[in-house]
């Protein structure tokens, strides 16, 4: 599926920038969290999910897993969901999972997904 409708959720001016860059290329229609007065992210994310193929949170991926997660049926007809731009490496993660990452990095793993 090459989607059409994709919507951008930035939540600072860094990721705004992001958000922007991305639907410059690949079309779409960007949002800044900064800039919505009385935001919901439940309700964002539940609109989002009626309206679009893919959603694409600028911003660190657990904040895209909790906001997906009360929506999601089925992988055929849930849209896309990206993290894009996570959080900065200076920034502390109670579950340690920059650490865990950085740890990573070096191995530089090769994994080769197939469809099943």
């Amino acid at each position: 599926m090459n989607p059409r409708r994709i919507a951008y959720l930035s939540f600072t001016d860094r990721g705004d920038t992001l958000a922007e860059q991305l639907r410059a290329v690949l079309g779409g229609t960007a949002s800044c969290t900064r800039r919505m007065e009385g935001f919901s992210l439940s309700q964002w994310t539940a609109e989002a999910f009626e309206t679009f193929d893919a959603l694409v949170f600028v911003g660190a991926v657990g904040i895209a897993v909790r906001a997906v997660a009360p929506y999601l049926k089925s992988k055929a007809s849930d849209p896309a969901v990206l993290a894009a731009g996570g959080p900065l490496l200076e920034r502390k993660h109670a579950g340690g999972g920059i650490t865990m990452a950085l740890a990573w990095k070096p191995l530089r793993l090769d994994w080769r997904w197939q469809d099943a």
